[in-house]
């Protein structure tokens, strides 16, 4: 029942689906924050950075968390799938869709870090 209602959200009111996609992002953000926060005290920790090329928005970066002091920066682009239970089509097919937005977010963040290696 609940995948049922959440693909009828996503089909029928497409703006309210992602609101609510993006309250998923905002609770795995607060609570890596709050584990980064505890467990490794001292970072600073920025929510939702844009990548822009050439005036252009091409992706962004869900959650950095930099270490001032040795200059480490991880970057985290944050996934979730709704449930699919045994159905193992709508896993492959969810699978085939995360490894896509995978692929297209690590390549354009790669060419703009090569392009502007002073951007972090």
């Amino acid at each position: 029942a609940y995948s049922f209602l959440l693909n009828s959200l996503r089909h029928c009111f497409p703006a309210d689906y992602d609101r609510n996609q993006q309250t998923r992002e905002r609770s795995m953000q607060r609570a890596l924050r709050r584990f980064l926060d505890e467990y490794l005290p001292g970072l600073v920790l920025v929510d939702n950075v844009g990548v822009t090329r050439n005036g252009r928005r091409v992706t962004d970066i869900d959650f950095a968390a930099v270490d001032p002091e040795d200059g480490v920066v991880v970057l985290f682009q944050l996934k979730h799938q709704d449930p699919y239970g045994g159905d193992m089509r709508r896993r492959s097919n969810r699978a085939k869709r995360l490894r896509a937005e995978v692929a297209h977010w690590l390549g354009a963040t790669r060419t703009w870090l090569a392009e502007e290696p002073g951007a972090l």
